[in-house]
């Protein structure tokens, strides 16, 4: 019995090292994905996807991705997408751009289980969205960063990319008004009608690891004494707001270099008459 377990650990461990997604998460983004991505690389679902990878490789995957959004034949953006998942090695995925081509990845990956994220209530995900993500999407924060090369050519532009796409698939978008929560429910009722029910686990993070890795047919991580490691928290709440707060100080910096400059020439060769 003993034996027979261990190959069929082995079979496992064998698809999970074949190159393509073998989990992918459906929710959308601030429905615990960073949390998730911790989990299935604690399982050995790595290299696990994110958003966070946009943000590592923000001029190569930012434009791959801008050419998926704005590829209308399904068969060239599928291939471009698994593409991108190839080059990185990934065994896994979750959180935007991954969750915004369910449909395509059930066609992609026929034989990958989905994993779809929710929150306790569509507020609690609209609130936890517009204390982060949303601000970039404002005003305020298109401005102040205007001049940065990182948002004018990666970050921005994929987000607009998204804001269409999700009206386009959907009628609603992420970057909605406050109390917006349209996107939310159209999108879990999107899932639940193109993901097979076999191949689908709505997911809380407070479930803890047992009903995931039931679902995936793996078992629960232990520690060295044996004991059944905890479900991973990650808030990065903090994370992003502190990357979204520099990217706005690199901002001003660049509009004060500009100001400053501007003023230099205009004292110095007297070309602007105020």
């Amino acid at each position: 019995m003993q034996k027979a377990d261990d190959m069929e650990e082995t079979e496992k461990a064998s698809m999970r090292a074949a190159g393509d997604l073998q989990i992918i998460g459906a929710g959308l983004p601030r429905t615990g994905t960073m949390s998730l991505c911790t989990a299935l690389e604690m399982l050995g679902y790595d290299k696990c996807h994110h958003f966070k990878n946009i943000m590592a490789f923000p001029y190569t995957e930012a434009r791959q991705w801008q050419q998926v959004l704005h590829t209308e034949d399904a068969a060239t953006r599928r291939k471009i997408i698994k593409q991108i998942y190839q080059d990185h090695g990934c065994r896994s995925a979750v959180d935007y751009p991954t969750s915004a081509f369910i449909a395509d990845l059930v066609e992609i990956y026929p034989n990958a289980k989905f994993v779809h994220g929710v929150r306790s209530s569509p507020l609690a995900w609209r609130k936890s969205w517009n204390s982060t993500l949303n601000r970039n999407y404002k005003r305020t924060q298109y401005w102040t960063c205007f001049l940065v090369p990182l948002w004018q050519m990666a970050l921005y532009p994929t987000m607009k990319g998204f804001l269409a796409w999700d009206e386009k698939r959907l009628g609603a978008t992420l970057f909605g008004e406050d109390d917006d929560i349209a996107l939310y429910e159209r999108h879990n009722e999107f899932v639940k009608r193109v993901v097979p029910k076999d191949r689908l686990l709505e997911f809380e993070p407070k479930m803890g690891f047992e009903p995931l890795c039931e679902f995936l047919g793996v078992a629960v991580p232990k520690d060295e004494h044996g004991s059944e490691i905890p479900y991973p928290h990650v808030n990065d709440t903090k994370q992003l707001n502190s990357g979204l707060n520099f990217l706005m100080y690199f901002g001003l910096v660049h509009w004060a270099a500009l100001l400053g400059a501007v003023w230099w020439v205009n004292r110095t060769y007297g070309v602007l008459q105020w």
